[in-house]
This record gives C-alpha cells, sequence and structure tokens, in this order.
C-alpha cells in the first residue's frame, strides 16, 4: 500500500497460508522513507467452529454417568447426545443435543444390559461444530453376581449336566464337583490336594517366574498368591523372598474351605523343596504353626491344627537365610478324620470354561445308583474400568450347592400320586410313606448328615441330630426341629 503525510487509517485482509503449525507473524516494512506508525491491531475472524475433544466419562455406574471434554476456544455451549447403537448402527437417542455451558455433564436415565456412547458437538451465536468423535460408556467391572444354579438333567450312573442361570457380564464358569456318601468306617479324607503337575516350565537350576493365571495349575479355584513373589520349576510352585524386605508379602493361601468336620481338627501335609534351616509357616485363622526344614532339597510333613471353619483360608509361608531364598511345593494335602456314619465330602475337580455357556457336562463319573454329587457354580471374567482397559480376573461367590442324586428317577421320584408325611413324635423322626423311599437328612448348611431307606408305612428313623434340619423323601423337602 502507498502512504503520505497525513495521519491515517488502513486495513489489510491476511490469511494463515494453511501449513505448519498454528502459529503465524506480521512483517512490515518500508521500501524508502521514514514513517510512523501509532497505533496497531491484529483483528482475527472465524469461519467454523472444530468439534470438541471428547473424554471417556467418570462416576460411570449402570443408571448414570459424567461426560468430560475439553473447552474449545469462542464456544458459548457444548451440546451432548447419548445414544445406544442397533445391529445397523442406527441410534436411539437418550438425550439429544442437550446444551451446557460446561465441560461436564452428568447424565442419568442409563440402564444395565444396554449400550450407550455419546458424542459433544460445539455452538455460538454464528457457528455450530460437526459431532466429536463418539466414546462408548463402560460400566467398571470389579464384581460379578452370584450364579443361581439350577436342577440337573439327564441324570444317570455315566453323569449328569449341570446347568444354571447366566452371570451378567460373565465370560465364564468355573464347575466344582464333589462326590458324598456316608462313612461305613473311620477314614482320612483329602478335602483339597494340589501337586502342580499343570506346571511344565522351570527346573531347578533356572526357575521361572510366574505371571499367570494360577486356577490354570491348580485342582481347586482360588488360590491367591503375590505376583512380586513367585518362582515355578516343572510339577512345584515356589516362593521367592527376594522381595520380602522390601515389604511384599510374599505367601501362597488356599481358598475357603469347610473345615468344621471332626470338630475342626485338620492336617496340612506338604512336600517341600527347600533350604535347610528355613522356617515353614502355616496358618488358619489366628493359628500359625511352623516348622524347621532338617535337610537340604526334598522333603515331607504335616502339622495339626483344631480350629477349622466353615470359610478357612490356609496361608503357607517361610522365612530363612538358605543360599536360594526359595521354597517350593511339590505337592499341599489338606486332610480330615471322617467318623464311620459321618457324610464324607470328597473332591472330584473343577472345571473352568472360557465362554458364556450355561450347562456343563459331567461324563464317564462311573456311578453307582444311590451316590449323591454336588456341584458348584462360579462366574468369571476380566475386570474392566472406565477407560474400557481390561484387567485381571474378577470371580464371583460360589453358588449355592446343587445335590444329584444318581438314581433319583427310581422310587418315589417316579410315582406322581405317592404320598408321604414327615414329622417329629416324642423328639424322634418319623416318616410315613406309600412306597419304599430314600429318605435323606441334611444340616442346615447343607452337609448330608444320613442316608436311610423307608418301607411303606410308619418309619422311626434313628439319628442324632439335634435343632434344625433339612429332611427329604424322595422330591419332597421337609424343615424339622429335632430334640
Amino acid at each position: 500500500m502507498e502512504i503520505n503525510g497525513v495521519w491515517s487509517t488502513y486495513e489489510v485482509d491476511l490469511c494463515h497460508p494453511g501449513y505448519g503449525n498454528h502459529l503465524a507473524f506480521v512483517e512490515m516494512a518500508s521500501e524508502g522513507g521514514e514513517w510512523l506508525i501509532d497505533d496497531f491491531e491484529i483483528v482475527q475472524d472465524y469461519y467454523a467452529l472444530p468439534a470438541p475433544i471428547v473424554h471417556f466419562p467418570r462416576n460411570v455406574s449402570y443408571e448414570q454417568f459424567t461426560g468430560r471434554w475439553n473447552a474449545v476456544p469462542l464456544a458459548d455451549t457444548y451440546l451432548v447426545s447419548v445414544y445406544s447403537l442397533d445391529e445397523n448402527d442406527k441410534r436411539t437417542y437418550l438425550i439429544k443435543d442437550v446444551p451446557t455451558n460446561e465441560c461436564t455433564l452428568t447424565v442419568k436415565g442409563t440402564e444395565k444390559g444396554t449400550d450407550y456412547y455419546y458424542c459433544v458437538r460445539c455452538a455460538n451465536t454464528k457457528y455450530q461444530s460437526d459431532e466429536s468423535e463418539e466414546r462408548k460408556i463402560h460400566v467398571p467391572l470389579n464384581e460379578l453376581e452370584q450364579p443361581v444354579p439350577l436342577e440337573a438333567e439327564n441324570v444317570g450312573t455315566d453323569g449328569f449336566v449341570a446347568r444354571w442361570e447366566p452371570t451378567y457380564r460373565a465370560m465364564g464358569y468355573i464347575i466344582g464337583l464333589s462326590k458324598e456318601y456316608i462313612a461305613s468306617e473311620d477314614v482320612l479324607v483329602t478335602l483339597a490336594h494340589e501337586d502342580f503337575d499343570k506346571i511344565t516350565d522351570g527346573n531347578l537350576d533356572w526357575p521361572y517366574p510366574f505371571y499367570g493365571n494360577l486356577d490354570d495349575v491348580t485342582n481347586l479355584p482360588g488360590w491367591q498368591y503375590n505376583y512380586f513373589g513367585v518362582r515355578v520349576v516343572a510339577g512345584m510352585f515356589g516362593l521367592d523372598n527376594m522381595y520380602k524386605a522390601y515389604g511384599e508379602d510374599i505367601c501362597l493361601t488356599s481358598p475357603a474351605l469347610d473345615l468344621t468336620g471332626d470338630g475342626g481338627k485338620f492336617t496340612v501335609k506338604l512336600d517341600v523343596y527347600g533350604d535347610k534351616g528355613d522356617v515353614v509357616s502355616v496358618s488358619s485363622g489366628d493359628k500359625t504353626l511352623t516348622h524347621t526344614l532338617a535337610e537340604q532339597g526334598l522333603q515331607s510333613f504335616s502339622l495339626e491344627f483344631d480350629n477349622g471353619t466353615a470359610s478357612s483360608k490356609i496361608r503357607l509361608e517361610f522365612d530363612g537365610d538358605g543360599p536360594s531364598k526359595l521354597l517350593f511345593f511339590d505337592n499341599i494335602y489338606i486332610q480330615q478324620a471322617v467318623h464311620a456314619g459321618d457324610a464324607v465330602k470328597e473332591n472330584v475337580g473343577t472345571y473352568r470354561t472360557e465362554t458364556p455357556a450355561t450347562r456343563y457336562e459331567f461324563k464317564n463319573l462311573n456311578a453307582s445308583e444311590g451316590d449323591t454329587y454336588i456341584y458348584t457354580v462360579t462366574a468369571w471374567s476380566y475386570s474392566l474400568d472406565e477407560d474400557g482397559v481390561w484387567g485381571p480376573d474378577i470371580f464371583s461367590e460360589i453358588s449355592v450347592p446343587v445335590r444329584v442324586l444318581i438314581g433319583a428317577q427310581s422310587g418315589i421320584d417316579n410315582v406322581e400320586n405317592s404320598q408321604s408325611v414327615v414329622s417329629v413324635v416324642n423328639g424322634q423322626l418319623t416318616v410315613t410313606t406309600d412306597v419304599t423311599s430314600t429318605v435323606e437328612i441334611y444340616s442346615v448348611n447343607g452337609m448330608l448328615i444320613g442316608r436311610y431307606t423307608a418301607t411303606p408305612g410308619v418309619n422311626t428313623i434313628e439319628t442324632s441330630v439335634s435343632g434344625m434340619a433339612i429332611v427329604r423323601v424322595g422330591n419332597k423337602v421337609n424343615r424339622v426341629v429335632l430334640r
């Protein structure tokens, strides 16, 4: 432009070149002569608003969430939409273009079982932006509902099909199977045995670290350990005390076990490989027993406890200054004496599924008529946070047990019009039935106490049970109080 000797106002339209970064500078120069400037101003106009940058929401539950996004310069308001998608990606809006002047909005009214998404637009009196990138709303997954079991199907001596209701958001299930019978003589029963034969990596010269799922290498699910303190060799699970000096709790803990039998007395037997002089500690509740290894290498010992409860956990750890600072478990046995006439519950196995199917078929049980099997179901899944990041496995509570009587289709179960009456006369249990029937007595926590055969007519059942009991005659269940 040309200037003269009179004070004048000049305007020049400039445009950012559109490449490089967002910074720019203005240079003014004269081809000749001197000139003066009294005032200078840069005024920027704009022709659109950028879409907001949205983030994963916070405070997410099945009923609500709080959306979040970055502020957009020159925007006066933000328009928030929340919706679900069908199989064709067609939107069903929960809210649409709800205005707010803030960079957060709490949305209520979402429903459990529906996947939701949200996006945001910004606007002012002149322009309205495009929609932001949509964000999925992730309800955190930190716990699972307890599975609801159903009666078994296709019951026979070869096996049966365990069934249960689906647990919401479960990725799979762990089915535990045990066998229950009345002991005919005193016997020592193994309630839990871990041999770690599923571990195939590592050797004593080169133990491997272990960061996997312990349920994959144990017979019973639910064992727990510290990731910082584990080494494994083929067939053995080891504790590494290297990080114990830094405050890490290095131990192996069993799942909760019912150890109320035999007055709470039970035995923990261990086959271990360790350094001479190491002190192995075994704890149950507030009671801890120790054993000092008398030699180097593989050795066995047992510890006797008398404080078993309905949900006892056994904790294993060690201390010592041996050269390896390692202790390997070759076998772990938790055993309890069962006396003649008592109910025996033997673990058959646990089975983990990797799909949300709600049935599992047990085969080749080689059962006999009258055998009783018990199955429980535990749901599992990966954990999930609000950013949609998967984490460690989580587990539900174990379901209530389901008892399966092999041959239950016989006797009263097949007689639709049969009648039975259960009563207590002078403190004794009396069963009156018109057909030969199987009578089972259970404690209130579901433990089988005795099984008897009732013939047509009045039967007096001799039992040492006192207090509340559950009596099953065929398929009919009664609650009684015995004194």
